[in-house]
């Protein structure tokens, strides 16, 4: 045993000799390097030796390996390997094959091995381990993967990488990764084969190399069968020109196998929408083709997911004024389709807030054109939505000639859809149609604090208080407890058009004292404008009358100490109640109201307070908590 680790020690003498020549490392952190050598292989040549101490050696010498690099570059020494590096690189790769054959089944080694060989330029011995790994790790069908990336992306092997994926397939006939990846794999072999033969004619599809990629997708389509399995195939064919065909039967294939998938429909009308730009076919065709798709789609499979996968394209394509610059024509489909999906199904509050957002914005571009525009240009939407008008006629909503017919089929969804909702919103004012939408949401998502406020919010901006307060209160009876951002935006109104009705609405809300959610936060924003508005005094009549109402709450005493806490001249006995009143009411399960109401005392009051106010939190706080207290007492003020 000894002998062996005196031999492999002598093994690194001139390694070490090299090391001190290049004044890489001093005398002393040489002689350390050989102690902890020593160390490891004694562990090493112990009967009872475990994994930890293999591996701990290998992260010592990777560790030295980087050190030695990082020395090298500091002295500015050549940066090309040394055989100072190899012979620790080599010394690694000895130690992680000890380690494979003894410790074979922990795969997180092999792994640790690829990536040093990968790190150190090892290509050749990282083939080699993955050979070793398959052979003992065959039934891990992400490791055929792993190894067919190798070679193709570190050793640019691409025929041992399909070797690998085929092998893989062997084992694992039904993954649906390795075929994609032995697909993918494929394509690129293609590519390549045809860029090699730069005096070859235009493609051909009957050259035997283009079969193989329909063999391996032949067998794909025996072994899987899913819809998301297609579209992950045909989004790798996309990127390549001669996968034009295949791409067309994959589709078809997807129409065929899986008719009722929305999947299905959504990647065939994305792909409309994104055809080949050889192919002779304008921006607007390629909008109208695709909406023609999905209209059949909701007609076919009528369901929620469905409908949401339409409004999710129209709404990227109102997104995109870059590639589809027809904001007006985008606008009129997204109208159509959302009044359509409103009639066919019941929409999520997502698209309710989407779809009243675009109402918003159509309005102000309303407004602004009917600012400009001179009185005897400006037509009722009636005109404009039937073509008259010698502005209208100016519309980017209007389709070119030859997508005509496609596009009005855009503009009357609700027909398809279940209803005529998409037909008449075209001629609804943008106004008449936000109101209409905005109570149908609330209607049907009556929880939805986020549509409430946005119908509220609305009806205050149009000045129509009285419609206003009946949703204000229909709100409070649909939301209940969670209404708190109701209240604060009829207080915002009312803050800024008349101040006099803030306080009788907080009065109210303070009131409400079976949704302690609502009442207690009012009560805070109702301290803390009275202390502005009408000063101190006031401020602590208020506070002495909301401090009595039930449900306590703890930030009403917070902000009432802030607000005394404020003042240039601090008194100390209006200062100390609201402390005394959070003792009360909170001290027997917070040990921090206790430690504030000393901490005031030792600053500001009396010192001899403080003892009678340790004893009192000591009797009244929990017995749980009493430790605690103290602890916290000892550190924050005995000092």
């Amino acid at each position: 045993m000894a002998e062996s680790v005196v031999m492999r020690t002598e093994d690194t003498v001139d390694e070490l000799e090299l090391m001190e020549k290049l004044e890489l490392f001093t005398k002393c952190e040489i002689k350390k390097i050989i102690k902890k050598r020593e160390e490891f292989e004694y562990k090493l040549s112990r009967h009872n030796r475990n994994k930890e101490d293999i591996l701990q050696y290998i992260d010592y010498e990777i560790t030295m390996l980087k050190l030695v690099r990082a020395r090298k570059l500091q002295k500015e020494l050549p940066a090309k390997k040394s055989n100072i590096e190899y012979t620790i690189a080599n010394r690694v790769k000895r130690l992680f094959n000890d380690a494979t054959i003894r410790y074979s089944n922990d795969v997180k080694i092999w792994i640790s091995y690829i990536k040093f060989c990968k790190q150190i330029g090892f290509y050749s011995s990282g083939s080699q381990v993955f050979q070793n790994m398959l052979n003992l790790h065959g039934d891990k069908p992400s490791l055929f993967k792993f190894a067919a990336n190798w070679e193709l992306e570190e050793c640019k092997n691409i025929d041992k990488a399909r070797a690998y994926l085929q092998s893989g397939l062997h084992i694992h006939k039904d993954s649906e990764m390795l075929y994609l990846e032995l697909f993918r794999v494929e394509l690129i072999y293609i590519n390549m084969k045809v860029n090699e033969e730069q005096d070859k004619p235009a493609f051909d599809s009957s050259d035997p190399i283009y079969k193989l990629i329909d063999v391996i997708y032949d067998a794909a389509m025996r072994k899987i069968h899913n819809v998301q399995f297609l579209v992950d195939l045909l989004e790798r064919a996309k990127p390549y020109e001669f996968t034009a065909n295949l791409q067309s039967r994959i589709i078809a294939d997807m129409q065929a196998k899986f008719p009722d998938e929305e999947l299905t429909w959504d990647t065939v009308a994305k792909m409309a929408l994104n055809t080949n730009p050889k192919k002779k076919c304008t921006a607007k065709e390629r909008i109208s083709n695709c909406v023609a798709v999905y209209k059949k789609a909701v007609e076919q499979v009528n369901t929620e997911k469905m409908w949401c996968m339409y409004l999710d394209t129209l709404v990227e394509l109102q997104n995109d004024n870059v590639r589809y610059p027809f904001p007006n024509y985008k606008r009129k489909l997204d109208c159509s389709a959302f009044s359509a999906a409103n009639e066919a199904i019941s929409l999520p509050e997502k698209y309710y807030l989407l779809w009243i957002e675009q109402l918003k914005n159509d309005m102000l571009e309303r407004s602004k054109k009917q600012q400009v525009m001179p009185e005897s240009m400006q037509v009722d939407d009636g005109k404009k939505a039937s073509g008259s008008g010698g502005v209208s006629s100016m519309d980017d909503s209007s389709p070119e000639k030859s997508a005509d017919s496609n596009a009005q089929d855009g503009s009357d969804d609700g027909k398809k859809g279940g209803g005529s909702g998409g037909l008449s919103a075209l001629h609804k004012q943008p106004k008449e149609m936000l109101r209409q939408v905005l109570q149908e949401a609330t209607d049907k998502i009556p929880n939805s604090i986020a549509l409430w406020e946005m119908r509220l919010r609305m009806h205050l901006v149009w000045e129509e208080l009285s419609k206003a307060d009946a949703i204000f209160n229909e709100a409070n009876r649909c939301l209940q407890g969670t209404a708190l951002p109701i209240w604060k935006l009829m207080l915002l109104y009312w803050q800024a058009k008349d101040s006099t009705k803030v306080d009788d609405l907080l009065k109210v809300g303070t009131s409400m004292t079976q949704h302690p959610n609502i009442c207690n936060p009012l009560k805070v924003l109702w301290l803390e404008r009275v202390a502005l508005t009408q000063g101190l005094k006031s401020a602590r009549e208020l506070y002495f009358e909301l401090a009595k109402m039930t449900p306590f709450y703890l930030e009403l005493h917070t902000k009432m100490t802030m607000l005394e806490n404020l003042q240039p001249k601090l008194d100390v006995k209006y200062a100390r109640i609201s402390h005394i009143c959070a003792c009360i009411q909170f001290g027997s399960d917070n040990t921090d109201v206790w430690l504030n109401y000393l901490k005031f005392e030792k600053r500001y009051g009396k010192h001899s307070h403080m003892a009678d106010i340790y004893h009192q939190a000591c009797n009244k706080l929990q017995p749980s908590l009493v430790e605690e207290f103290k602890n916290e007492y000892d550190l924050e003020l005995k000092a």
